[in-house]
This record gives C-alpha cells, sequence and structure tokens, in this order.
C-alpha cells in the first residue's frame, strides 16, 4: 500500500521497486487526489490505484485505499505501508515484512538509518512525546510511513486518523490494543522538506495533525464499498441546506476526552515553571494578546460587565466558572492588566505550548496530589500584586451545568486575604462550534470583590465553605445572565446551565 500525493516523478520506481522486492505481491497506491499524473502513472507501472476527487489527507485516504484492498478475496496475510517517494529505495523493507511473518512483533517499523533534510526536531519530539503520553511508547520513529503489519492488526488500527496523525494514531491504538511494535533501522532515501518555507509549512501542517490525534477521538468514516477495478473513485458527498430563514439547532456539549486526574511525573520536574513564574510574564503573553484579542471580540462578540471590579493594581483573585480552554482569554481580553493563570499540570509537556506557557509566566498544579508549591507561588505572586487567575471548579466542566466549587479558591481566600473577585463565564460551552462556524456569543461578568477574614492554617471544611460562599456568587451572576440571553432571544438557551 503506497501512499503518494503529488510523486509524479519518484511512484514509479517506488511501485517497481516494491513489485521486485515482493513478487505476487498485490500493489495499490492511494493518491491523494493529485494533479501532475501520479496515479496514471503508477497504473502504468503496475499498480492498482484508489484516488478521490478531492484530497482527503493522508490517513482519511489510505483508509479509503485499505478498505478497498481488504474487500478483494482472498485478504491479504500482511499489508506493508510505504510512502511514494522512497523510490528505489522502496525495495529495501523487506526486513519489516519479515519481522511480522517470522512472529517478531505485529506492527514494524522502519527507522530511517541517515538523516536527510528536516528542521529543528519540534514535529519529531512532539510525535514521540504524543505516543509517550497517549500509550507510553517510547517511539525512535513515531512519524516514519513505514511500516508492515499483519491483516488482523490492520483491521483493529482502521480506520487511520486524519492527515500526519495517520503513523501516532496507528501506534497508539496498536498498542493499546495488546499488539506489540518493533522499530527496524533501514537505509532508506525520500524527498526531505528542508529549513526553508514549504519545510516550515509542511512541519506546521504535521503538528496540526498531531495535536488533533492527541485531542480527539477517532470516528470512524462512512464504510467504504470496495471495488476490483483498478481506479476508484469515491462519490462527492452532497450538501444538505437549511431552508430559507430556518434556525440551526443548537450544538450539543462537544466530546471531550476523559480528565486525567493524576499526573505521574516527579514534581522536581515543574519546579522550572514555577521559578520562571515568579519572574513574571514574558513576551509570548504579550503575543498571545496580541494575535487571539481581534479575533475573539470579533467573532464571539465578547462583552463585559462590571469591569471596574478589577482593580487597575494590586494582588486580587478572579475565581470564574470554567467550560472552555477559551476561557482563559474570555476573561482577560478586555482587561489591560497581565492575567496570571494556575493551570492544571497536564498541560506542560508538549515542546511549543510548554515554552509559551513558560515564558508567560503560567505556573502548574499538579494532578492528583496535593501540590503545595502551587500555593507558594501563588502566595508569592499575590506578593507581589499580580492579578491571579484560579478556576473556581478546578477544572473544566463536562457538561453544559454548572458543577460546584472546590476547596483551593477558598484556601487562598482564607490564607492570603486576598480580594476576590467572582467571575461569570457564559456562552463558551459552544466555542468548539467555530468548526461549523457557529460561534456564540460570549459575556463575562466580574462580581464585586469578596474578601474573608486571615486564617492560619484553616480547615478543609473551611476552606470549602470560603469556596462556596464565592462560587455561589458566580452561579447567581450566571444565571441573571442566562435569563436575560432568553429574554432577547425569546427561547431558552442552550447554554444556561441548572441552578
Amino acid at each position: 500500500m503506497v501512499a503518494a500525493h503529488e510523486e509524479a516523478d519518484r511512484i514509479a520506481a517506488t511501485v517497481a521497486a516494491v513489485r521486485e522486492a515482493f513478487p505476487g505481491a498485490a500493489v495499490w497506491v492511494a493518491d491523494d487526489a493529485s494533479r501532475d499524473g501520479t496515479g496514471e502513472r503508477a497504473l502504468v507501472a503496475g499498480a492498482q490505484v484508489v484516488t478521490r476527487r478531492r484530497a482527503h489527507g493522508k490517513g482519511g485516504n489510505v483508509t479509503a485505499a485499505c478498505e478497498a484492498a481488504l474487500s478483494v478475496e482472498p485478504a491479504p496475510r500482511l499489508v506493508l505501508l510505504c510512502d511514494g517517494d522512497l523510490g528505489e529505495s522502496a525495495g529495501r523493507l523487506g526486513p519489516l515484512v519479515e519481522a511480522v511473518r517470522a512472529g517478531e512483533c505485529d506492527l514494524a517499523v522502519a527507522e530511517f538509518a541517515r538523516r536527510v533534510g528536516g528542521g529543528f526536531g519540534l514535529a519529531l519530539g512532539s510525535a514521540r512525546w504524543a505516543e509517550r503520553r497517549l500509550c507510553g511508547f517510547e517511539a525512535r520513529a513515531p512519524i516514519s510511513g513505514q511500516r508492515a503489519l499483519s491483516t488482523e492488526t490492520l483491521r483493529a488500527v482502521l480506520p487511520f486518523a486524519r492527515g500526519f496523525g495517520m503513523e501516532i494514531g496507528m501506534t497508539v491504538d496498536a498498542v493499546r490494543a495488546g499488539y506489540r511494535v518493533g522499530e527496524y533501522e533501514i537505509d532508506l532515501s525520500h524527498r526531505a522538506t528542508g529549513r526553508d518555507a514549504a519545510g516550515f509549512l509542511h512541519r506546521a501542517v504535521q503538528l496540526r495533525d498531531f495535536a488533533l490525534r492527541h485531542r480527539l477521538p477517532r470516528r470512524a468514516p462512512p464504510p467504504f464499498v470496495g471495488c476490483r477495478a483498478a481506479a476508484v473513485t469515491a462519490p462527492r458527498p452532497t450538501r444538505r441546506k437549511s431552508p430559507r430563514g430556518s434556525t440551526a439547532p443548537p450544538l450539543p456539549m462537544p466530546e471531550m476526552k476523559p480528565q486525567v486526574y493524576l499526573d505521574d511525573r516527579p514534581a522536581e520536574y515543574f519546579d522550572q515553571f514555577h521559578e520562571s513564574a515568579r519572574k513574571g510574564a514574558g513576551w509570548t503573553y504579550t503575543l498571545a494578546r496580541i494575535v487571539v484579542t481581534i479575533p475573539t471580540i470579533v467573532l464571539y462578540r465578547v462583552t463585559v460587565v462590571g469591569r471596574k471590579n478589577v482593580p487597575r493594581k494590586g494582588a486580587a483573585v478572579l475565581a470564574p466558572n470554567h467550560f472552555s480552554q477559551a476561557d482563559h482569554f474570555f476573561v482577560g481580553v478586555y482587561l489591560w492588566r497581565k492575567v496570571r493563570f494556575m493551570a492544571k499540570s497536564q498541560l506542560f509537556g508538549p515542546p511549543v505550548l510548554t515554552y509559551i506557557l513558560k515564558v508567560g509566566g503560567v505556573f502548574p498544579i499538579r494532578r492528583g496530589h496535593r501540590d503545595e508549591k502551587a500555593f507558594e507561588t501563588a502566595y508569592e505572586l499575590i506578593d507581589q500584586g499580580e492579578l491571579l487567575l484560579v478556576y473556581a471548579e478546578g477544572g473544566r466542566s463536562r457538561s453544559r451545568e454548572l458543577g460546584s466549587a472546590k476547596p483551593g479558591i477558598g484556601r487562598i481566600a482564607l490564607e492570603s486575604g486576598v480580594e476576590i473577585i467572582p467571575t461569570a463565564i457564559y456562552g463558551s460551552a459552544g466555542v468548539r462550534g467555530w468548526k461549523r462556524l457557529r460561534f456564540p456569543r460570549v459575556t463575562i461578568q466580574y462580581g464585586e470583590p469578596m474578601t474573608f477574614p486571615v486564617e492560619e492554617n484553616p480547615s478543609r471544611e473551611r476552606q470549602q465553605e470560603a469556596a462556596d460562599q464565592i462560587f455561589a456568587r458566580v452561579r447567581e451572576m450566571y444565571q441573571g445572565i442566562a435569563t436575560r440571553s432568553e429574554e432577547r432571544s425569546g427561547h431558552r438557551s442552550p447554554d444556561r446551565a441548572q441552578a
């Protein structure tokens, strides 16, 4: 199974090399809507070609081709996947096939013996981190497309993840299903991307697809009906149009991956982030604000109530409810002051995001542990006169309803005596609707500051009591916004939480 897109100058050599190395094997080419004649040249070289009218990305197109190949009787016992730019070196993939055939592993992955081209290792490092995080596998070649696997394993990992997330998803799904993965160093050559504009764009697309595979569960595509013809073309999907003047149904709360409540990394790993946060928020905070402010205000029509309740200087803690990761931007978009965030420790890991958070002055709270370091950093920032944000619920609500307060915000209020500003965020539960070009109106309301007499070592019951008082005010403001929204629209808002 050869994956190809715009490889007219190499596809014939790749197909010929595979046919020579594996006599009698059926050779299929998954052509992702190439316009340079890749599919035609593959057919002339003796391959069966699966192509579609528009590009679906590597994962989607190879999924369709594999489904077509598996529909042919008799089904293959073993499948070799490779990229169309290997050329003559595709004939050296025999060790992968032999490893699976000999029972050494269920999924054999080729590691390039020689590195040619490439960038600064960001995409590769991110892919390794994603596989380690998702399934615990330490990969040397996480994004290699040269793989051999048994038909049983192939059926278990189909459909592949979208785009360039295909390889990461394949490894993760195989390991989670109990299949064995092996990596084998092979002397291969391919069309490597360089450190130019095209190369960096390619790696940016890779990083996007890696992130999507990491964050989103797999969704099976519509069934692909196999065909014995040499070229297979999938029909163009039809689009349903809503009647003029009709209102689209409200978006449901998007499916979210399960919460991970335990971060088993050592506490010492996070010391660097606390140390950096205590030095202040750097240039990445300013850059992020410049980049997201206008889209946030324009697309989500963010309105603010009670901004005067946020002090222009001096220590204070914002205590909002939490539905979306975009809440960080919504809360601070109309504030001139920099907001210092306490964030869950699982956000610290992907190289690019970790750098942005570290330089931007965000500090972690280690999930699943009594993290005193996080409170020490919070109190030091309060002493510096900073404006902090601590989500009263301790994490995102997994439904459209407000959750309940966690004692952490109550502890900060009681031990520091700092002003707590209850904050209601309304509308952000539907933020993921941007994928359907639906952007909910978002309202932020800052309540009047609340203060509590300082208590040394308050009990957990007292912490929870203070947190409940703070969140009761958040809930009151949230319900008020919901009521006003219903009165304006004339119907119940889908984002309204139950009291």
